[in-house]
């Protein structure tokens, strides 16, 4: 996956988890070191909350959207062991990161 289709997907909004119990809002307008830091770090980013009825600004409701953390969804494909042929189905695919990553020569995907 190239950093063109990784930034072209990336929320423009979003709550990113650094670690440590540290939470922020992250706003590629407002405070792009920022934002950038979180798209291109190991961290997991909230797209949504309250199937969109909270502004994500706001940081409190219930997480209904995210992108898990990259080396989160390393393990996962690790895991599962896809191998050319093999079909994969990823219900719930929030910004679609997860099925994205499964090489394009050796699973099917959809949602």
């Amino acid at each position: 996956m190239g950093a063109r289709w990784a930034v072209s997907t990336a929320p423009a909004v979003g709550l990113a988890f650094f670690g440590d119990g540290d939470v922020r809002v992250i706003d590629r307008e407002t405070d792009p070191a920022t934002w950038w830091d979180a798209v291109y770090g190991d961290t997991s980013i909230v797209t949504q909350l309250d199937d969109g009825a909270t502004d994500l600004t706001s940081g409190e409701g219930d997480y209904t959207s995210s992108a898990s953390a990259p080396s989160t969804v390393a393990s996962l494909l690790h895991l599962l062991d896809v191998e050319p042929g093999h079909r994969v189905l990823e219900i719930g695919t929030g910004t679609g990161w997860t099925p994205a990553c499964c090489p394009s020569s050796s699973a099917s995907t959809g949602a």
